[in-house]
């Protein structure tokens, strides 16, 4: 559990997390492991999507994850001795001044006599990363817990555009954003073999709901390569009408 990272310095620490979760995002959406990265996404959907697959890299069965003195202060809980914790990163922003050319009021940039850009310090607000090291339940002892559980995720996905479009081109369907019948945020229909995800959610519930459909659509066309030898052709044709978008949306 934990990474062990062996950088000599807070940078090279820093250079092997980002890595590992390049690595580990490239195997999510080639692996065909999608329920996982469901179940990691509906139980911390308050971190960054980078934040969820460094957690589920390190331990999947992972249910809540805080700081050593964060379980102390506001859980009551303590971390048992001799626990490895889970590196993840948090955002360090910091103010620096540096030289630049000066700009006039529509950007363009000021010269001197000699038709030299004129240069002038100024402060700016940057942003690096520090690893910082958060403890599942399961490796605390004390207070428990209230029950914890999300009926819709909340809030927007830094690369919004780009995670969906990597998700739609490893689906084994084809993936619309049209309304399902009922209430469902989504499903597998199994007539057109399409997946159907209802527009007007927010950025995380539609990465949920598509990665959670893929994982229907894939295991149902391993399930049909299986079985297609060994049923007669006359049962395939009554399946095929009686297909509907099914069972997931219970899932939701």
């Amino acid at each position: 559990m934990g990474f062990e990272l062996t950088g000599a310095t807070p940078d090279e620490r820093l250079k092997e997390l980002t890595e590992k979760l390049e690595q580990g995002v490239s195997e999510i959406f080639t692996s065909g492991r999608y329920a996982e990265y469901l179940s990691a996404m509906s139980k911390f959907h308050t971190y960054s999507f980078g934040n969820v697959m460094l957690i589920l890299m390190q331990n999947p069965a992972a249910s809540h994850v805080a700081g050593f003195h964060t379980w102390k202060k506001e859980f009551g809980r303590n971390v048992k001795a001799h626990e490895s914790g889970l590196k993840i990163l948090a955002p360090c922003p910091y103010r620096r001044f540096i030289e630049q050319d000066k700009l006039d009021k529509d950007g363009t940039p000021v010269l001197d006599a000699a038709g030299k850009p004129l240069r002038e310090r100024t402060l700016v607000q940057l942003m690096r990363f520090r690893i910082v090291t958060v403890f599942d339940i399961s490796q605390t002892e004390g207070k428990e817990l209230p029950s914890i559980g999300v009926s819709e995720l909340n809030g927007d996905i830094a690369h919004f555009e780009e995670l969906a479009n990597a998700i739609t081109s490893v689906s084994p369907v084809p993936i619309l954003y049209e309304a399902p019948h009922g209430a469902a945020k989504g499903c597998f229909n199994h007539v057109t073999e399409e997946i159907l995800v209802r527009p007007g959610m927010s950025q995380k519930q539609t990465l949920k709901t598509m990665l959670h459909e893929i994982s229907h659509a894939t295991l149902h066309r391993r399930k049909r390569k299986r079985t297609a030898v060994q049923r007669p052709a006359h049962a395939r044709g009554r399946s095929r009408k009686c297909g509907v978008c099914g069972l997931s949306a219970f899932w939701h």
